[in-house]
């Protein structure tokens, strides 16, 4: 492919960037079917599922308390992610929310029973 194709195409990609989904909202499709169950025993409050907040993505916030939910798998307490998620929590303080964490097996649904009380 030549320069100016790769130029070109690239240019047409810019012209149409709007098409293009958030990250929140590509976790929303990808992640939710992890939370069927949830969603259930949400109704009637304000929430939202993959909440997007300083360029970082929430699991579940809970707007209506001001409580964003991370739903932890194991790989939380290996490598840098224990680092990546003081600062997300940082952030979510700062914009006056207050995060929960939650240990959940990887690749299953979750279940209503780890938000409850919140």
């Amino acid at each position: 492919m030549s320069e100016g194709r790769r130029e070109s195409q690239r240019q047409a990609g810019l012209e149409h960037s709007n098409n293009l989904l958030s990250q929140s909202e590509v976790l929303k499709r990808r992640e939710g079917w992890k939370y069927a169950a949830l969603e259930r025993v949400l109704e009637g409050r304000d929430y939202e599922f993959e909440y997007g907040l300083g360029g970082y993505v929430f699991d579940l916030a809970l707007l209506d308390v001001g409580v964003l939910v991370e739903f932890d798998g194991p790989y939380h307490e290996q490598g840098e992610q224990p680092d990546v998620d003081e600062v997300k929590d940082t952030v979510a303080e700062r914009n006056g929310f207050v995060v929960v964490r939650r240990a959940v097996q990887p690749a299953t649904v979750i279940s209503p029973t780890t938000i409850q009380g919140l």
